[in-house]
């Protein structure tokens, strides 16, 4: 055989759709021809690359899908900052009151239960905020 004849065979090689006899006559040639060796090792590397990109391939949404978990990661951490100091400044606040209420002079009404003005007495719980 030939190159003109071989290289039109040479997709059907690779896909295993020729015969016994066919396929060793393109066989042997390709152990003798390097120009149609080299054109069926190109087929093959063609076949083997990775497929490109659809049409429809939108590198925004690419770029987005990486940089949407960074940004909400931030905001995260921004709101736990604040959540954070205000902790804190409520835990001071805390501190304050108690002292307050351990240097107030004993009354008859803080005996039992505190009488804030914030907190209403109910029967499903002792704290409830007004």
């Amino acid at each position: 055989m030939d190159c003109e004849t071989i290289r039109p065979k040479l997709m059907a090689l690779l896909d295993g759709e020729l015969g016994d006899d066919p396929r060793r006559a393109c066989e042997s040639h390709l152990e003798r021809c390097a120009v149609c060796a080299q054109t069926l090792a190109e087929f093959q590397a063609i076949r083997d690359a990775p497929p490109a990109p659809s049409e429809t391939f939108d590198v925004w949404e690419a770029v987005q899908a990486q940089i949407e978990p960074e940004m909400l990661t931030q905001a995260l951490l921004a709101e736990m900052r604040l959540m954070r100091e205000e902790m804190r400044s409520l835990s001071a606040e805390v501190s304050e009151l108690r002292l307050a209420l351990k240097q107030a002079p004993p009354s008859p009404a803080r005996s039992t239960a505190l009488d804030l003005p914030y907190v209403r007495k109910s029967t499903r719980s002792p704290f409830h905020l007004v």
